[in-house]
């Protein structure tokens, strides 16, 4: 039945018609054509156990999100002073992106950590912190370069630094997120006690480009913090641009899955019922399930767009079927 079917397809006039259209569309000006990298894609999806690597990685953020949150939320009691509404701000934020079931049972440990003043959690959080979340991307450290064929040719100090450093470059990445949302709500009040939105716009168009810039705030973002990861985790010597197809999809699709997710979540999902409070984490998990699938997902084109480039490659070799 399956081969049967592959013939159908294989023969079929508009199969070629749509193979030829692929053959005709370069991607970033480069010798790959799209034909090409869908067909290394494919391949390197079949073989290189995905799943396995993502429940890895899933595991490795449980473990490591939670220590580093805790050293970023201990944090900005110190300096929500300098910054009025930064508290409110990062509530209002955090409940838009976290699926609603999750935020209903984290939402009053955050807020009495982003209350109170604790130096002594401030230190040990910060020393978790580094260790966890180092430990969290070195899973995806470790995935990426078996995707790419590549050994780890750093030490290991310097790859717990590497680690380390993109810790800091995602939480400072949170930190301009922050601070872009609270002052894109300054700018929006001032320009609504001004009157100057509905003297400008009618009130759907106003609506509607809130939502559309606050979709781009959001996919910037991501963006930024994915490209940081693809950029320095793995151990390649010839580095792709930093802003790549890769973290383009993979940008868009973390933010399609987690709002999917979370109205799955809050609309038809039963593991609270099941679970009770359990529930949560077990959510937790399936939502970094996804999001590690996508992270590496988004590898996998990049170093496809890289294989296809190559002189030696040969097309042959990769069957698209099969």
């Amino acid at each position: 039945m399956k081969n049967r079917l592959v013939r159908y397809i294989t023969h079929h006039r508009r199969y070629h018609q749509l193979i030829e259209w692929l053959k005709g569309r370069r991607i970033n000006r480069r010798q790959a054509s799209l034909y090409s990298v869908l067909l290394v894609l494919i391949g390197k999806i079949r073989k290189d156990e995905l799943v396995d690597r993502g429940n890895a990685v899933a595991f490795n953020f449980t473990l490591s999100v939670f220590p580093l949150l805790i050293f970023i939320f201990t944090l900005i009691p110190f300096i929500s002073a300098q910054i009025p509404g930064l508290e409110v701000n990062i509530m209002g934020f955090l409940e838009e992106v976290v699926p609603p079931d999750i935020w209903g049972q984290v939402a009053p440990t955050i807020q009495d950590i982003v209350s109170n003043q604790r130096s002594n959690l401030l230190s040990f959080g910060f020393l978790s912190a580094i260790y966890f979340a180092g430990s969290g991307i070195l899973s995806l450290m470790r995935a990426f370069n078996a995707i790419y064929r590549t050994k780890e040719k750093r030490s290991y100090l310097r790859t717990r630094g590497v680690a380390t450093v993109i810790t800091f470059l995602l939480a400072g990445v949170l930190f301009v997120a922050i601070i872009l949302i609270i002052v894109g709500q300054v700018v929006l009040d001032w320009l609504d006690n001004q009157n100057l939105l509905h003297d400008l716009l009618d009130g759907r168009i106003t609506v509607w480009g809130i939502v559309a810039l606050r979709f781009v705030v959001v996919f910037l973002i991501f963006q930024v913090a994915i490209s940081f990861i693809y950029y320095l985790a793995p151990s390649i010597k010839e580095r792709w641009h930093f802003f790549n197809w890769g973290s383009v999809f993979a940008s868009l699709a973390c933010i399609a899955v987690s709002f999917g997710f979370a109205y799955y979540v809050s609309s038809f999902g039963t593991y609270n019922r099941l679970y009770g409070s359990i529930g949560t984490l077990i959510a937790l998990m399936i939502w970094f399930y996804l999001l590690g699938m996508i992270l590496l997902i988004g590898f996998e084109i990049n170093a496809s767009i890289d294989k296809a480039s190559r002189k030696d490659f040969d097309p042959k070799s990769n069957p698209a079927i099969g």
